[in-house]
């Protein structure tokens, strides 16, 4: 029989979302469309021309189901896995809306790849938790009626719960219902994670990389700290500042520690005689110390991080000497 049309691959961050079924039993293979010259194979043409002009625009990933058997959730999995990534996982009403709206009815419903492990609902294909936030059962589901009720079918075009969830016996037989992910192996140029996420996907970048696609390196992430030394009397007030090319604000960081007379490194907090300011749209900040002590005297540094990144960048420090006022200069 005729399987699926293979996903069309994802380009980018922004692709598109097609869902495909079966094109009606018309081919011998369940891998290749290998019709034969007749018109068998016109009608295996036209079928997969009606499926390619179906193609509907929503978001990254790629849907598809078989028609023409239905299987238990174990075997329905190995249908999704062996053509296709998995069982669909789903996270968003954007995305069971769709699914109400392009999903034909069968009387039997979808399995979908939510399945309790170790008495916890998972996504068998992020191996996710279901979050209480993200839970889409009918009313009064799960009850786990007649037990071993471990696996869940979406409902579509269902006079009552329509989209929704319900458990059900995994040995029951419904259609398969997966999707193909949206990661590439080109994706995130080759330098980082590339993580799956709903509607498209992100990329966890190198240590050294940042960019939608981990394209650019931090090679010239600067940081200069002035002035280079400070000299001034017990009470005084004395400020230091750091300037530094900002690179992705969402995950960058500065801080400042002193190291003191005995090479001791502390980090340095607000309170009422440590003054921290930071404008990260800027690149700049500034430390500035109140009524200094002889206990202030060493050297402060800048230090200008990006944690998602694990990479980190210090200033050349700023050496600090505290006179007591009963010395002269």
């Amino acid at each position: 029989i005729c399987l699926d049309l293979p996903a069309v691959k994802h380009r980018g961050v922004y692709g598109h979302v097609f869902l495909t079924g079966s094109a009606g039993g018309l081919c011998s293979s369940p891998r290749a469309w290998g019709c034969g010259w007749t018109v068998t194979r016109l009608l295996c043409f036209a079928a997969i021309s009606w499926v390619l002009v179906t193609q509907v625009e929503v978001g990254a990933w790629t849907y598809h189901y078989g028609n023409k058997s239905d299987y238990s959730w174990e075997l329905a999995r190995n249908f999704c896995r062996s053509f296709y990534t998995d069982l669909v996982a789903i996270q968003n009403q954007g995305e069971i809306a769709y699914l109400k709206n392009v999903l034909p009815h069968h009387r039997a419903y979808y399995w979908i790849g939510l399945r309790k492990i170790n008495n916890v609902w998972t996504w068998v294909g992020t191996n996710k938790a279901l979050t209480k936030e993200a839970e889409n059962w009918a009313n009064k589901e799960p009850n786990n009626k007649g037990r071993n009720l471990d696996c869940v079918e979406i409902y579509i075009k269902r006079d009552r719960d329509a989209g929704r969830w319900n458990d059900e016996n995994c040995q029951k037989k419904k259609r398969a219902l997966c999707y193909q992910a949206s990661c590439q192996r080109s994706s995130c140029s080759q330098r980082g994670e590339c993580v799956e996420t709903i509607g498209n996907y992100t990329c966890d970048c190198y240590p050294g990389l940042y960019g939608p696609e981990c394209e650019h390196e931090i090679t010239d992430m600067m940081v200069n700290q002035t002035p280079t030394s400070v000299s001034d009397f017990e009470g005084s007030e004395l400020t230091m500042n750091c300037t530094f090319k900002t690179v992705n604000n969402s995950t960058m960081y500065v801080r400042w520690y002193h190291y003191g007379t005995e090479a001791l490194k502390t980090e340095l907090v607000n309170d009422s005689d440590v003054i921290t300011t930071l404008h990260l749209d800027n690149g700049f900040a500034s430390l500035t110390l109140k009524n200094a002590n002889s206990s202030n005297t060493g050297t402060y540094v800048c230090e200008v991080g990006i944690t998602a990144r694990n990479l980190s960048v210090s200033g050349a420090g700023t050496q600090v000497t505290i006179t007591p006022v009963n010395q002269t200069r």
